[in-house]
């Protein structure tokens, strides 16, 4: 268990085989060792029995890329290290800050750095390490990921109905918390599940909540801090639309998530 791979995603929104090469350059200098390459999705992804080998396992990927990383390797003793090679980076964001591959790769090997356990938020056989975005504005997912692929006609088709859906969708509500709102973050930390209730009812709001979405990180839309606790309640008319660390899902209202932990270590450096 003294290798070192890197997993990296051609289809991801940043993806740059010249900075792929750079970093599996470097974390060879770091190592000693030459580093593996597994490319998704022409390679599959790597499963326990086989990682056992490694000691490191570098991801240049997105959220959903990671997500998936960290369910194959359930039950893997070594350390992951998520470098930003998606549409929003907000794992990446969470561990080392808004900062770039190479400079990441200067602090990961250095005795600042540290090996940390993930809180997660969990249900419906649903787990979340950066996020669950959940109601009629998740639609803009599909806006984000033709915007990966610069799909014209795509986002000609999605931008609508995801205007369409944000203004007329069920509202969401938090039990135990007054209000609705166009749809909620909930967003795992150490203490407790952290939710947001997202504000997109005005075209101002809508505009502002738009524009963030197409930046790459909706938690710069109009929002208001509702409460932080073990395990939430969504309730909705309806069933729930999910993006979940970036990926499309489903779930029936009453809609519960609540704390736990990866079982998988992560170096962090900011």
């Amino acid at each position: 268990m003294n290798e070192c791979w890197l997993i990296v995603n051609r289809t991801s929104g940043s993806h740059d085989p010249d900075q792929c090469d750079a970093i599996g350059q470097a974390l060879s200098g770091h190592t000693g060792k030459p580093t593996r390459l597994i490319a998704i999705p022409e390679e599959a992804m790597p499963v326990l029995a086989e990682a056992k080998a490694a000691s490191t396992i570098a991801i240049f990927a997105g959220d959903g890329t990671t997500s998936a990383a960290v369910t194959a390797l359930d039950g893997w003793g070594g350390d992951l290290l998520v470098l930003p090679g998606g549409t929003m980076n907000l794992l990446s964001r969470k561990l080392h800050g808004d900062r770039e591959p190479m400079a990441i790769l200067e602090d990961a090997f250095s005795p600042q750095a540290r090996s940390i356990a993930l809180p997660v938020a969990e249900g419906h056989g649903l787990r979340s390490l950066v996020g669950i975005v959940a109601g009629p504005t998740a639609a803009w997912g599909e806006v984000r990921e033709h915007m990966r692929k610069l799909d014209v006609g795509g986002l000609v088709e999605s931008v609508p109905q995801a205007l369409q859906e944000t203004l007329q969708g069920d509202p969401v509500s938090v039990k135990g918390v007054e209000g609705q709102f166009e749809a909620v973050f909930i967003d795992p930390q150490v203490a407790g599940l952290r939710v947001n209730g997202i504000h997109a009812g005005t075209a101002a709001e809508l505009l502002q909540h738009g524009w963030a979405w197409l930046k790459g990180d909706f938690r710069e839309g109009p929002h208001t801090p509702l409460i932080c606790a073990p395990a939430v309640t969504l309730l909705r008319n309806g069933d729930f639309s999910l993006l979940v660390d970036g990926e499309q899902a489903e779930a029936q209202s009453p809609c519960r998530f609540t704390l736990g932990r990866c079982g998988l270590r992560f170096i962090a450096t900011g």
